[in-house]
């Protein structure tokens, strides 16, 4: 088969189910074993009206060493 669009590309566009099990796979693919809680915190973040980075850390519960 085929395509002359990818899976993604802009006119091949992924649903919002498929954009967030991609997501997940990237992260299961880089060592993230919560991958779907990571998804959801990302998803959230839309929803905070304004934030500095160490609030974004302190959300996302991650610590720069």
């Amino acid at each position: 088969v085929h395509r002359k669009h990818a899976k993604g590309d802009p006119e091949a566009q992924l649903s919002s189910k498929e954009m967030r099990e991609k997501a997940e796979m990237l992260f299961r693919y880089g060592g993230v074993t919560d991958a779907e809680s990571w998804v959801e915190r990302i998803l959230r973040l839309s929803r905070e009206p304004s934030f500095r980075e160490s609030d974004l850390n302190a959300m996302l519960n991650v610590s720069l060493k």
